[in-house]
């Protein structure tokens, strides 16, 4: 287990917080910081201006949360890690923690995967100043968000298709030590339509790689979702894929969905288009002494 040096991380969130602008909304003395002094979450691929994610208050995250401060700018590098670290005060954060309350603050992250997926992680820690997650030291490693399990599918028609997913097994990548209950809470089935034997879809990004919401499931339980293709063009057929995000407590979801499902074809098939195919008749053998 890695020992992270406090002295070291202190200084750094120290000067990241100190470059950070000040907001109009919390005050000096309305401002908390937040970081992460002995633990670190690791086990993702690529620089982590990719990240996606958020951070509030539990309980409140509909007023007191990141606003629009995002999350490559409140995660600082530790080695091949990074721990949470940004404060209330700065720009974009929307509501401020009650002074001298002594409130627990939650966050998440998702970050691209070197599977084609995503991995996501969080914490969640409590205090009346500052927040602290730890207090042992640890490296917590980020957990893939699984690939969605096909169990049956057929198509309506030749304009949509039935889907039935198998319930998801999510594991951890959180460290609650506020007992928040952080755990993942249900999950959400993305679709992307492409043309039939088009490639499959790279983007991760839920809200902007082109990702429809089908359906919300609690993480235990199965899900069937109904897919349309389009209905102007159903004889060409279309390929969808679906994919997975996880959303936590207080309906805090991850930004990025998990690797793709496999393809599921939409619309019709060879086998519904007699009219492909030419029928030759078979020439009718007789006799040799038949006239």
């Amino acid at each position: 287990m890695k020992v992270i040096s406090k002295v070291s991380l202190a200084l750094a969130l120290c000067a990241i917080v100190a470059s950070l602008p000040a907001s109009a909304i919390c005050s000096f003395a309305d401002n908390r910081n937040f970081g992460s002094y002995y633990a670190t979450w690791g086990g993702f691929t690529g620089p982590l201006s990719g990240a996606v994610g958020s951070f509030w208050i539990v309980g409140a995250a509909g007023t007191t949360h990141n606003g629009t401060y995002a999350a490559p700018d409140w995660i600082l590098p530790s080695g091949s890690d990074f721990v949470p670290a940004g404060q209330w005060g700065a720009t974009g954060v929307a509501g401020c923690p009650v002074q001298n309350a002594n409130v627990q603050m939650a966050w998440q992250v998702s970050l691209p995967s070197s599977g084609g997926g995503a991995v996501y992680g969080g914490g969640c820690a409590q205090g009346t100043g500052d927040f602290e997650f730890g207090p042992n030291a640890a490296t917590i490693a980020m957990q893939e968000i699984p690939k969605p399990t096909v169990n049956t599918s057929s198509r309506v028609g030749t304009t949509a298709v039935d889907v039935t997913l198998a319930a998801p097994s999510v594991p951890g990548g959180i460290l609650d030590v506020a007992t928040c209950g952080l755990a993942p809470q249900s999950y959400r089935v993305y679709s992307r339509v492409v043309a039939r034997n088009g490639a499959a879809p790279t983007d991760r990004n839920r809200g902007t790689g082109g990702w429809t919401l089908e359906g919300t499931s609690p993480i235990a339980d199965p899900i069937t979702v109904n897919v349309g293709c389009d209905p102007l063009n159903p004889d060409g057929g279309q390929d969808v894929y679906l994919a997975l995000s996880v959303v936590l407590n207080d309906n805090q979801e991850t930004g990025l969905v998990g690797v793709n499902s496999t393809v599921v074809q939409c619309g019709a098939v060879n086998a519904d288009r007699p009219s492909d195919f030419k029928i030759i008749k078979k020439p009718i053998r007789r006799p040799s002494n038949q006239q």
